[in-house]
């Protein structure tokens, strides 16, 4: 390439794009001493024409200065200089990589990274909004995430309209097609009537693209309304993400949010489940971390439950309780959520928390108590028949839990907590073909449920369906590989293999994840002991009995190994 210099110091370096109506460059600015990286874009207009050519350098020198009020914003790049003869941008380069390389065709996003996107880019259309300005090409491509992690819009598709405008007969201005991306823009700005809100129901498809793997072009309309139909593409996303998501993308766009905040709001109110979810694991029992819980969650009556604690003491003492909760102090948490109950004693969160509290405390009885009382307070509190049900399987009525955890997935089918939690009973009942359809539904609703997957194997293990059994294990190991049950669950579907070296392997993994995890020693204890190792079966069997002297298995396998050892 000539050596090319922009503006007398933007040094081109390489290029970075080109299409019908222009170039992109990478370039260096020779006059800072740092040599920084920066974006020379040069636009072409369609006819050169002296009207023409008059008119888009007018629109030219507007847009940049409409750049260049943008770029006080950190998450929209800063224009650094324009030539309005030449039709030269340039900009501020961004150090990372565009969203086109985390949303891959076929490959959902997560739920919480897709609300965590939509709290990143909503604020910056609000700011864009406020400016009076419209991006109207949103796209993957076109949002830029740098190497912090922080997102970028770039390319706003107003300057296309520079790129193609041309000359009416009459000698008025007119682009000659509409700024945009097919299958992002909406009815209106296809008819070249864009509003802020068609920016919404661009980045509405886009959070639907990386929910389901689909790019916009492969979802279908609804012939009657004109709005795309795609949630059964994405059945594991919750309702609220879900409803937020259907009135970005409505046709009309009266119906549309009509500006960022509304979402943003609305996402504040209704999007919780991911984050909720990280801080009930933060206080679920270290061994098996497996059910779902209340939510415990400092505040959160703020957010949900004013109606139901109306006076300003009630709320505080809730919210003393959900924090005292999760620092792991349940008794005291306890005597506070009671304060709150004699004041309001039909409040049923706090009697569901409550149940939680007795669980955490092994206090099963009580937990069921506190359950049935959240339920005469709300009979279709979903949580609270789930409560229920695990109160009683901790009882030993696997009967009677499986008909709890039937009512709950009534009450709510993509509970996918509640599919596990009856699967795992149903497998007490020695049930395990029932158990693993349970299990199939909790990983439909969420295929990243660890404790789906893992269930799942142990199911299949019982049925003698082995290689599935390594599969889903594995699936779950992938998830979390630091899940020491996962590995041995592995560990046992490969030694009904008679492949002993590898579940060698994994029973060694299980038990440098925990060392107290006395099953994962008898089990390696058995895999060397096939192996004909005796003195390190010997080993891990002595293990296994030190962290649990009355493991009568372990105890009878060991003499087995003294005795063929002569000892």
């Amino acid at each position: 390439m000539v050596e090319r210099v922009v503006g007398g110091h933007y040094k081109i370096v390489q290029e970075l794009g080109r299409g019908a109506f222009g170039q992109t460059f990478l370039a260096q600015d020779l006059e800072n001493p740092t040599y920084p990286r920066c974006v020379v874009k040069e636009l072409k207009p369609l006819a050169d024409d002296e009207l023409t050519l008059r008119e888009a350098k007018r629109l030219f020198a507007i847009e940049a200065q409409v750049l260049a009020k943008l770029g006080d914003h950190p998450q929209v790049p800063e224009l650094l200089a324009f030539y309005q003869d030449e039709f030269y941008l340039v900009q501020e380069y961004i150090d990372g990589h565009d969203l086109s390389k985390e949303i891959e065709s076929g490959q959902s996003m997560s739920e919480e990274n897709v609300v965590k996107l939509l709290r990143d880019i909503l604020p910056v259309l609000e700011f864009i909004h406020d400016k009076n300005v419209i991006h109207r090409d949103l796209k993957p491509s076109n949002i830029r995430r740098r190497k912090d992690g922080q997102v970028v819009l770039i390319d706003f598709g107003a300057v296309k309209e520079i790129k193609t405008i041309v000359l009416s007969a009459t000698g008025q201005p007119k682009p000659s097609i509409v700024a945009g991306t097919q299958g992002y823009m909406p009815p209106e700005q296809l008819r070249g009537r864009p509003r802020p809100n068609s920016d919404l129901y661009a980045l509405g498809l886009i959070a639907i693209q990386a929910l389901t793997g689909k790019s916009p072009m492969q979802l279908e309309e609804d012939l009657h309304t004109g709005d795309i139909v795609w949630r059964h593409y994405a059945p594991q996303v919750s309702a609220g993400l879900s409803d937020v998501l259907d009135r970005m993308i409505r046709s009309d766009f009266t119906e549309r949010f009509q500006c960022a905040r509304e979402v943003l709001d609305e996402l504040e109110a209704n999007i919780q489940t991911r984050v909720l979810r990280k801080l009930k694991r933060s206080v679920v029992g270290k061994k098996r971390r497996r059910r779902w819980w209340p939510t415990i969650a400092a505040g959160a009556v703020v957010a949900a439950g004013i109606g139901l604690f109306p006076f300003g003491q009630a709320i505080v003492r809730y919210n003393q309780a959900n924090a005292l909760a999760l620092d792991g102090k349940y008794r005291e948490a306890l005597d506070v959520y009671d304060r709150v109950l004699e004041t309001f004693p039909n409040a049923a969160r706090a009697w569901l928390n409550k149940g939680f509290m007795y669980s955490q405390l092994k206090l099963f009885e009580e937990q069921l108590d506190a359950c049935e009382h959240a339920l005469e307070s709300d009979p279709e509190m979903v949580e609270a028949f789930n409560c229920k049900g695990l109160a009683l399987q901790r009882l030993g009525k696997s009967e009677e839990a499986v008909a709890m955890f039937v009512r709950t997935v009534e009450l709510d089918s993509q509970f996918y907590q509640a599919w596990n939690n009856k699967g795992e009973a149903l497998m007490t009942l020695g049930r395990p073909q029932e158990a693993l359809d349970a299990f199939d539904r909790a990983k439909q609703y969420n295929p990243d449920y660890l404790f789906a997957w893992n269930n799942r194997g142990n199911a299949l293990v019982q049925l003698e369906r082995y290689a599935e059994a390594v599969a889903s294990y594995s699936a779950a190991i992938k998830i979390d590989a630091s899940y020491p049950y996962a590995w041995n669950g592995r560990g046992v579907a490969k030694r009904e293999q008679q492949r002993y070296e590898r579940a060698l392997e994994d029973f060694t993994e299980a038990t440098r994840l925990d060392r107290g995890f006395y099953e994962a020693w008898y089990n390696q204890g058995l895999a060397l002991l096939a192996l004909e190792r005796l003195e390190g079966a010997l080993d891990a069997l002595d293990t296994a009995i030190a962290v649990k002297p009355d493991y009568r298995a372990a105890i009878v396998r060991r003499e087995e190994v003294l005795e063929q050892l002569g000892q």
